[in-house]
């Protein structure tokens, strides 16, 4: 059958010879709970009923409720909140309740007032003053493994987080709003290698969002993240200096269906080139360098070598990517270049634990340029690729071929990639693979007009032993 919720005093029945009643009238409050635990405190009860108040992400939870006969208020336990990171690691409805802040205003000068419309947060003393409560700082640990470690601390730059919140059922306002919060990534023994800093918003009828974002790099990262800003500085496109500012993304997620919470976040430098395509005639020296950084929380993400999705896990990785030019020869239009580039990612994740993956190549590009008409470049490199974590080593090998050539200073740009690499992935404790591999990109652009890019990739796979 149904549920049923019990709702029970402490009170004398009396019989009468007509009918089964209480007595009335009666000081004692009505209570929500189970009749076996009327008689104990409201924290000590084994079995506790609540009202769960969800603002997207956020949700707060009034235990124990009781109403009293003659007051038009909502009593009870003092409400416990869970905000969207304290959701990250239950599968429930709510987490558990150890460690969550309580909101204390809610008792004290702030009531829930019963309208006939539902529930509305009201300052006794002054009606006109908003809740606002300070969190303790933390951390609060969302991930702790000895390789990775994604935490948040209530506050930022010195400012405690603090927390407006706002209840009016007949107004159909429903308010939630934290501000100066910090998480925190340790990555492969850095600490606080990332740190995403913002205000986290939550209200009815609007998805919840982080208020202006801002990702820092920590001491390990800080000074590959100058060394890209001293190259946009330096590079004649004035484009350049919107990049570090831009890229970081954000998305999370909780599904009423299943309460399981997403987190992602992911910062991206795109990649810098110094001195920029807009400079024409040969250099002796080019450098070409991106940055990659993120953490995510359920969320399955493409992983190397073979880019494929893996299941819904926690984690973070930093990934660098560097190109450098150095010129040989120059013949009137035409310059040589021997080039090396490397590709390096570190991560940690829940499911296959700590990673590396490495990928090196050196080749010889060859570069015409004509000035105000355009450059024509052919590159070809040979190199290896690494790839290990606790499930697997795989060790490569690749050629690669890529022609570019821009028009006007890249109003026109025709590029097209080929790479074929050839694997061998031994599968801890398991067994071992011979990996085929051919990819194949193109990339036509016409500034305004036309942007067509796709990449089709071919793979076989054989077992070795």
């Amino acid at each position: 059958g149904d549920d049923v919720i019990p709702l029970v005093r402490d009170d004398l029945r009396v019989f009468t010879p007509d009918e089964l009643s209480y007595n009335l009238p009666t000081p004692n409050p009505v209570n929500i709970a189970a009749a076996s635990e009327l008689f104990k405190p409201l924290e000590s009860r084994a079995v506790q009923f609540g009202f769960l108040q969800s603002t997207g992400e956020n949700k707060v939870l009034f235990r124990n409720p009781l109403f009293e006969n003659g007051i038009d208020e909502l009593k009870g336990s003092i409400p416990d909140l869970a905000d969207a990171y304290r959701l990250m690691n239950s599968k429930g409805v709510f987490p558990k309740l150890e460690d969550l802040p309580a909101i204390t205003e809610i008792g004290n000068d702030f009531v829930i007032k019963i309208k006939e419309q539902g529930y509305k947060l009201l300052n006794k003393i002054d009606p006109s003053k908003a809740l606002e409560q300070l969190i303790p700082p933390g951390p609060w640990y969302i991930i702790d493994t000895n390789d990775l470690k994604v935490y948040v601390e209530y506050k930022s730059q010195g400012n405690q987080s603090k927390m407006d919140y706002d209840l009016d059922s007949e107004a159909r306002k429903w308010l939630n709003k934290m501000n100066d919060l910090s998480m925190y990534v340790d990555l492969a023994g850095m600490e606080k290698v990332l740190a995403i800093r913002g205000k986290f918003d939550t209200e009815k009828g609007k998805p919840p969002s982080f208020v202006k974002p801002i990702l820092e790099f920590g001491p390990q990262l800080k000074p590959v993240y100058e060394i890209l800003l001293l190259l946009s500085e330096l590079s004649t496109d004035p484009n350049y200096a919107d990049l570090l500012k831009k890229g970081l993304k954000i998305a999370m997620s909780n599904s009423p269906n299943n309460w399981e919470y997403k987190f992602q976040a992911d910062k991206e430098i795109p990649v810098i080139k110094f001195p920029s395509g807009l400079v024409d005639g040969p250099v002796p020296l080019r450098i070409e360098a991106s940055l990659k950084a993120g953490v995510y929380f359920n969320v399955p993400i493409p992983l190397p070598p073979t880019n494929g999705i893996q299941a819904p896990s926690a984690g973070a990785y930093v990934e660098f990517f560097g190109k450098l030019s150095v010129m040989c020869a120059s013949v009137g239009a035409g310059s040589i270049y021997a080039v090396g580039q490397a590709t390096v990612r570190i991560g940690a994740d829940t499911v296959t634990g700590p990673a590396l993956y490495m990928k090196f190549g050196f080749g010889v590009e060859v570069v015409v340029a004509l000035p105000v008409i355009g450059s024509v470049s052919v590159y070809f490199a040979v190199g290896v690729e690494i790839s290990l974590d606790s499930t697997q080593i795989t060790v490569g090998g690749f050629l690669l071929f890529k022609g570019r050539a821009e028009i006007l200073g890249g109003i026109v740009t025709v590029t097209i990639m080929i790479e074929a690499s050839g694997k061998v992935q031994d599968r801890i404790g398991g067994e071992t693979h011979m990996i085929a591999q051919v990819i194949f990109s193109l990339d036509i652009s016409i500034c305004f007009i036309i942007d067509i890019s796709f990449t089709e990739k071919w793979e076989e796979e054989r077992l070795l032993a």
